[in-house]
């Protein structure tokens, strides 16, 4: 549960974030959302493989309280007033949103002038572990029109996956919550939701991940159509996996830079 103090900071910072997206101009969906739509709907099959967190799902309200909670814990609750604490205490969660990359916080810490030391980067670190501890997920939201366009491939006779380095220790019950009130799963039905293990690398997880939907397919006859990630890492290592399948990456949260693998192409969203 979201204690009172964290869930006024996000609701200050959220009513603030509406009111800027509202004169926003929204930017049509790429036409090669509406190719790998046809091909399910030719096929009346097909195999869809997506990520999650910045694929189908915003988790910017949660980094921004995995940041609030560990300004309070590295910070004595506001009671520590060293130059460090107080310089750090100047996020809101605008500040994530407007981040060329959603993941680099290295730069949310240059934007309060905090130069790279011992404290940003514990604080840095906190941050990580409060963002995959599997509390306030609630507080996640779809991509724009990500639940959408899942359920319109779903009717249209698709399988989707879903592979994410989210820890199935800690991570596994909320998410299959999450992704049921989000409009993402339905009837319970969790089995195409794969998550990671503890201490088990991102990229040799999801490599192995969709080695197991490869197998599954091949015994069912049934092609991979569509590619779905945020990561360039680890969209290159599915393409490898499926040539044929039209790859597509999420622009805006990128942990490892990497060049992109030919064939790939770049969305925002799925509007």
């Amino acid at each position: 549960m979201i204690s009172k103090n964290l869930y006024m900071a996000l609701m200050k910072h959220l009513f603030i974030l509406i009111s800027l997206l509202l004169v926003l101009p929204i930017a049509s969906a790429s036409p090669i959302l509406d190719q790998i739509r046809d091909h399910v709907a030719q096929l009346k099959s097909g195999i869809i493989i997506m990520d999650l967190d910045e694929t189908v799902i915003d988790t910017h309200g949660r980094k921004y309280l995995s940041y609030f909670e560990a300004h309070q814990v590295l910070c004595d609750k506001g009671l520590n007033t060293s130059e460090e604490c107080e310089k750090a205490l100047g996020l809101s969660l605008i500040d994530f949103y407007r981040l060329d990359n959603g993941y680099s916080w290295q730069q949310l810490m240059s934007r309060l002038q905090l130069p790279n030391s011992d404290f940003v980067g514990t604080f840095n670190k906190k941050m990580v572990e409060f963002y995959l501890s599997g509390k306030w997920m609630e507080t996640d939201t779809p991509m724009p029109g990500a639940n959408s366009y899942v359920r319109e491939l779903k009717r249209l006779g698709a399988q989707v996956f879903f592979v994410s380095s989210r820890y199935s220790d800690i991570q596994s019950l909320s998410t299959h919550e999450q992704l049921t009130r989000l409009g993402f799963i339905q009837n319970n039905n969790f089995s195409n939701i794969i998550l990671r293990s503890r201490g088990e690398d991102s990229l040799t997880f999801k490599k192995a991940a969709v080695q197991k939907i490869a197998q599954y397919a091949k015994l069912q006859d049934i092609p991979v159509i569509g590619l779905f990630e945020n990561e360039p890492e680890n969209l290159n290592a599915w393409k490898k996996a499926f040539p044929d399948a039209t790859a597509v990456l999420i622009k805006g949260n990128i942990l490892i830079p990497t060049e992109l693998s030919s064939g790939i192409t770049i969305v925002e969203d799925y509007r």
